[in-house]
């Protein structure tokens, strides 16, 4: 592909697919008339399909854990006896004033899913562009699930007729970036799943509960040791959201292959 300047690409690209929403409702990425050719906006839909990746590992937040534990400064005298070096029995000195004092351990946990498949498709309208992907999916936490799918509607990155434009290292290349997703509709087991944590809280203390997830999505477990197991939904992982934003990367490089020459 030849390499062109940003400056007469993003030209180009203004006058010939209308781009640029400068007059009133203009279109983002499709428009019509004599005038109008979508053979740009075409190549970088071509481009993102093609070079989508047959497998990736997306890393995702750590998911985060706060246990509430209590140190024991007389083990023996929870057990009624004397401590070590302390006269007295369960009524004497050993067992009077306090024994223990609690705190809070957190944390996160480190996971990360592999999709292994492609983006069957990748396709722009008007204010919107839409995107397929057909993976199995196998998380580092364990299991593997084949005949996954998804698919997402974007919006143009634009407010009115300000937008955002995909940038590139000579400047912005024209091309109105992706928007937030405006919906996404999930197929296959894997979105209704549990995946299975198992972590080792950090403390010599005692834990007496843990809380597990991601803000307004917690389990309480009471561990009965360091050690913790929980089963945590995949709904309420942040493995859509990962995902769309892989699909945004690999629009923008496209984006900028096509105006540029350079990913």
């Amino acid at each position: 592909m030849k390499k062109i300047s940003i400056a007469f690409a993003t030209a180009t690209i203004a006058s010939m697919i209308c781009l640029r929403a400068a007059e009133g409702n203009a279109p983002v990425w499709r428009c019509a008339g004599e005038d109008c050719t979508d053979v740009i906006i075409n190549d970088i839909a071509d481009v993102t399909v093609r070079d989508w990746p047959a497998s990736t590992t997306l890393a995702m937040p750590g998911l985060p854990y706060s246990c509430s534990v209590k140190t024991d400064q007389c083990r023996r005298c929870l057990a009624g006896g004397a401590a070590a070096g302390v006269d007295g029995g369960p009524s004497g000195p050993a067992s009077v004033g306090p024994i223990s004092t609690q705190g809070i351990v957190a944390g996160t946990v480190p996971w990360s899913v592999v999709f292994a498949g492609s983006l069957q498709s990748f396709l722009f309208g008007t204010y919107t562009a839409s995107a397929d992907v057909a993976a199995t999916v196998t998380p580092s936490t364990g299991g593997s699930w084949g005949g996954t799918a998804i698919h997402y509607l974007y919006q143009g990155a634009c407010s009115g007729t300000t937008c955002s434009y995909v940038q590139a290292p000579g400047g912005d290349t024209g091309v109105v970036d992706l928007g937030l997703v405006n919906y996404s509709t999930a197929a296959g087991d894997f979105w209704n799943a549990s995946l299975p944590f198992s972590f080792v809280v950090p403390t010599p203390d005692i834990v007496l509960s843990c809380s597990v997830g991601y803000p307004g999505r917690t389990i309480t477990v009471y561990p009965g040791g360091t050690r913790v197991n929980i089963s945590y939904p995949v709904a309420w992982t942040p493995v859509k959201d990962a995902l769309a934003e892989l699909i945004r990367e690999q629009f923008r490089r496209a984006a900028r292959l096509v105006v540029t020459g350079e990913p």
